[in-house]
């Protein structure tokens, strides 16, 4: 199922987060897991989600998550895909897809969500 982003406060997902407040989550880029802890907050602030976990390992931490081009939810996983791939910046246009990846800001390290999936899955 996609989830059209309508609003510029809505937050992408927030369904899935609110029922899973005080719940185990694990957050993955294609599929190596990157956070994982109970989900004790969530909010938006600008152009990102911030996220606050309760872990074992490190006790409670925030993290940004930037607000996705696209995002589906799954119901077989319950979990939700959030896409930063530039075909889905793109709406699949191969010519601004090409002209996107010609795109470089020097003295730049990509974010290690671009071109790439996030998936936010309940345990």
């Amino acid at each position: 199922m996609h989830l059209d982003i309508t609003l510029l406060d809505d937050i992408p997902g927030e369904k899935l987060l609110e029922k899973n407040l005080q719940q185990e989550l694990t957050f993955s880029i294609n599929n190596k897991t990157i956070k994982t802890g109970k989900l004790v907050l969530f909010k938006r602030v600008h152009y990102n989600i911030i996220i606050t976990l309760n872990s074992t390992r490190r006790g409670i931490e925030n993290f940004e998550i930037p607000i996705p081009f696209k995002a589906e939810y799954d119901v077989k996983t319950d979990s939700i895909m959030f896409d930063y791939s530039l075909s889905s910046l793109s709406f699949n246009n191969n010519d601004v897809e090409k002209r996107l990846q010609k795109l470089k800001i020097k003295n730049t390290t990509p974010s290690q969500y671009y071109n790439n999936k996030l998936t936010i899955k309940v345990v």
